[in-house]
């Protein structure tokens, strides 16, 4: 069943970016962010809204969730704007949460209005100086939809090619072209 939000309060242009996160952060194994010795760092909102912000070409927001019935406590949280035209709204934007505070599913898309304002849990702050660059770029490299290739891409390229990244489409996939250029690329690296 297509709910009310997704036939009338979203636009197609905030759908897209909601259902790619979706895609992106499904992909992601835990596993196969350990190190050496098997340990799994700890993956926090922040880095994982700034790797999908950087697939999406999406901005993000640092600051504290703090819903209305938490009597001004709140979590330090990160989240990702995702622009929409005009219609009456408080705000520029829809929030896209990647990494959700105590809720499912993970991955959210709230609207900010009058008569829905999830922008009153959200209070941005200053942006944050204890990111972890490494792990973002490791975030990143893990949710390219590039299986055959995706061990052998150095991190340093990951750097490099991520505001490049326009040759997704909004869910994720290569376009038909680029796939049969990096198909042709991983045939050309495995020797087959």
């Amino acid at each position: 069943m297509k709910s009310y939000s997704e036939a009338e309060v979203f636009s197609a242009s905030e759908l897209a970016p909601f259902k790619a996160a979706q895609a992106y952060v499904d992909r992601l194994d835990e596993r196969r962010l350990a190190d050496s010795s098997g340990v799994v760092k700890t993956i926090r909102c922040h880095e994982l809204t700034r790797a999908v912000g950087r697939l999406l070409k999406l901005a993000h927001e640092d600051g504290v969730y703090c819903p209305a019935e938490s009597n001004g406590g709140g979590v330090d949280h990160s989240w990702l704007c995702v622009p929409h035209h005009g219609d009456g709204r408080i705000s520029n934007f829809s929030i896209l949460d990647v990494y959700s505070v105590g809720r499912l599913p993970q991955v959210q898309l709230l609207y900010c209005g009058l008569t829905v304002p999830h922008h009153l849990e959200f209070m941005p702050r200053a942006e944050r100086t204890d990111i972890d660059e490494e792990m973002v770029l490791q975030l990143i490299r893990a949710m390219l939809p590039i299986e055959p290739m995706q061990e052998q891409i150095p991190l340093q390229t990951i750097a490099r090619l991520y505001p490049r990244l326009d040759y997704f489409n909004a869910f994720g996939q290569l376009s038909s072209a680029d796939s049969e250029l990096r198909n042709d690329d991983a045939r050309d690296t495995t020797g087959a």
